[in-house]
């Protein structure tokens, strides 16, 4: 059995782009911003993607923790994503320049900032794990994916 439901998207034959998706026996639901000919009652395709991979490395880090028996207080993800148009692709490191696709540069920058007291040794694991998560190595090769742990 497939634990992946069949996702169902259904956009009606109207001018919005309101769009529902169907997972299993949930509901979301899909739009653009005002300013791109939607209605924003719903985050974009994209946003739910990057918003995806917040929750899934959230998750995944939270699963190894409790193997570990490592306490913490809380894991909070800040994704920031951006296209960078690049001129010179010299000028980039080469793992950057792997991602240079058409003269653009997808980027995600995820803070993950712990309530926790961890050493350097567990916050080095801890960034290794968060790349280990099944969004994160869906997106990789399309998207620079860079994760920085920080503690509070």
């Amino acid at each position: 059995m497939n634990k992946y439901p069949t996702i169902k998207t259904t956009l009606p034959s109207n001018k919005e782009f309101k769009t529902i998706v169907s997972v299993g026996e949930h509901q979301l639901i899909l739009d653009e911003p005002l300013g791109s000919g939607g209605n924003n009652k719903g985050p974009t395709p994209t946003q739910t993607a990057i918003a995806a991979l917040g929750a899934c490395v959230a998750m995944t880090i939270k699963i190894y923790l409790d193997h570990k028996d490592w306490k913490f207080e809380s894991i909070d993800c800040d994704l920031d994503f951006k296209i960078e148009k690049i001129e010179d692709p010299s000028v980039l490191s080469e793992e950057e320049q792997k991602y240079v696709v058409r003269g653009q540069l997808r980027r995600i920058n995820n803070t993950i900032t712990m309530k926790a007291d961890f050493d350097e040794n567990q916050i080095n694991r801890i960034k290794i794990i968060a790349g280990k998560c099944p969004v994160h190595k869906l997106m990789e090769g399309s998207v620079l994916i860079e994760d920085e742990v920080k503690l509070i």
